[in-house]
């Protein structure tokens, strides 16, 4: 708000007036005090610094793949842990990195393959499952970027539950899950943990195969119908309409 030439004074004015309305410390709401669920989770994403992104389960819904229902609090990656104690946030600390962050509709969000790891550490497995149909029937699953993501997660109990539910062969859950009739991985995928010797080094021998799907597959492919090793790009970014929220650090009585 300092960028957009607004004092101390003058924000205190607007907050006084009604005109500006306080959403977290330092986080404020112009117009009106109602925000939309993308309003809140823009808000939420402020109030944890410039480094932050909405994660886990917000950052599945923001994206499609899951219902939050009636949570109270929102999701948000903070490296720092910067936001720890704001109401209505759950701060998760960790790293993040830049490959790892992206935008959506205008809100700091966790790439999809992130998204997935962190959320099978707060989610069962049924519901991991269910996302990830979800993700496949919205063409937004990279297997690339997914291997990426559990290269670096360094032993995350998340990580063993996405490995699990890639490899493992499914009945189908969804009509995306009917069309691919088999399991995430194709023979010749592979995971981190495959690319590792046993003493934790990089190996240097074959990765290991997995196992083959057993589902229908295409004239001119030999994996199995609906198998999308690399999808396509992102939806654009677009901003958030009709919601203006505006961050500004935390001084004096307006704070």
């Amino acid at each position: 708000m300092r960028a957009m030439g607004l004092t101390a004074s003058g924000v205190r004015k607007r907050i006084t007036r009604g005109r500006m309305h306080r959403v977290h410390r330092g986080v404020y709401a112009v117009g009106h005090p109602i925000l939309s669920v993308k309003g809140r989770w823009l808000a939420a994403v402020l109030a944890c610094g410039p480094e932050a992104a909405l994660s886990h389960r917000d950052a599945a819904a923001h994206r499609g793949l899951l219902h939050v229902g009636a949570r109270v609090r929102i999701d948000v990656l903070s490296p720092s842990g910067a936001g720890r104690g704001r109401p209505g946030v759950e701060v998760h600390r960790g790293p993040l990195p830049e490959q790892d962050r992206t935008v959506l509709d205008g809100i700091p969000v966790t790439s999809l393959a992130r998204t997935l790891l962190d959320l099978a550490e707060v989610i069962d497995r049924r519901g991991l499952e269910r996302a990830l149909d979800r993700a496949e029937q919205l063409r937004l699953v990279d297997m690339n970027a997914i291997d990426d993501v559990l290269q670096g997660a360094h032993g995350r109990h998340g990580a063993t539950r996405l490995e699990a539910v890639l490899a493992t062969p499914q009945a189908p859950r969804s009509p995306a899950a009917s069309s691919r009739n088999g399991c995430w991985l194709s023979s010749t995928t592979t995971t981190s943990r495959d690319r590792r010797s046993t003493n934790g080094s990089p190996s240097t021998t074959t990765p290991a195969t997995k196992p083959t799907c057993s589902g229908p597959t295409n004239a001119s492919s030999s994996k199995p119908t609906g198998w999308r090793h690399t999808a396509p790009a992102e939806p654009p970014s677009t901003t958030v309409a009709a919601i203006c929220v505006c961050s500004m650090p935390a001084t004096g009585r307006f704070a």
